[in-house]
């Protein structure tokens, strides 16, 4: 059986760093931190 996407697993190299996978995730959350690196007010009822 042929698998559809058969490099996924594999290493690659994206300038000089080398990643195990090729399996990347964006973050979550994170985008209502405040001027002293705080969370803001809308991050808990994002949790």
């Amino acid at each position: 059986m042929a698998r559809k996407y058969p490099h996924l697993c594999a290493p690659i190299t994206l300038g000089r760093v080398v990643f195990r996978n090729r399996m990347f995730s964006a973050p979550m959350g994170g985008t209502d931190i405040t001027a002293d690196c705080s969370v803001g007010p809308r991050t808990p009822r994002f949790l």
